[in-house]
């Protein structure tokens, strides 16, 4: 974590306004705000300060292999991280309906069920507060979330492509073999390529 993130985290941990931290540094909200988007860093006093009033360590705030015991739980607070844990089981009951459903019954509106219960658990997260402040916190909890759901949500996409992809390279006469190969080989592709993507934007 950079010394930006730990002064929002820290920030938000106790409930607090940029301007309510300002006025208790005897700072502006401007110097508050710069400093959590990086566009600068506090002098050494002010250092000093927030790790007084914080009660962390001057080494906590400036060195970023440093972690605080309190951010194991990644940051999010607790009505947060019920949102993001019940987004992420929507995702997962989602793709096991679809799979299970397809599988077992052969219908069409199993997969639109699956698909349905994802797109929810999906919107549930991206409609959420920590998500929609678009700070350094909520774009690392994204990435975060993505990280993890995008093996869940790739899923159905990538069996529908494949199996069209299938029936137009037709391998005879192992059409399954074929249609589980072009599925896997799009499933892989897509959600490495997302995790690189996301991973460098981290």
């Amino acid at each position: 974590m950079k010394l930006s993130e730990k002064i929002y985290y820290l920030r938000r941990k106790q409930n607090l306004s940029q301007e309510q931290l300002a006025e208790i540094l005897g700072v502006s909200r401007q110097a508050v705000s710069k400093w959590e988007a990086e566009q600068s860093a506090p002098e050494i006093d002010k250092i000093v300060q927030l790790s007084e009033f914080f009660n962390v360590s001057t080494d906590y705030l400036l060195k970023e292999n440093i972690v605080n015991i309190n951010e194991e739980c990644e940051g999010l607070e607790k009505g947060q991280r019920k949102v993001y844990i019940i987004s992420t089981a929507l995702i997962i009951v989602g793709a096991l309906t679809a799979i299970v459903g397809w599988y077992e019954i052969q219908r069409l509106w199993m997969l639109l069920i699956g698909a349905i219960i994802q797109v929810s658990g999906i919107v549930l997260f991206e409609t959420n507060e920590i998500v929609k402040t678009n700070d350094l916190h909520s774009k690392e909890v994204r990435r975060r979330f993505w990280r993890i759901n995008i093996w869940m949500v790739a899923l159905l996409p990538a069996s529908c492509v494949g199996n069209l992809l299938a029936r137009v390279f037709f391998f005879r006469p192992y059409p399954a073999i074929s249609t589980l190969f072009f599925s896997l080989l799009l499933y892989i592709i897509l959600c490495v390529c997302i995790n690189v993507l996301l991973k460098k934007q981290s």
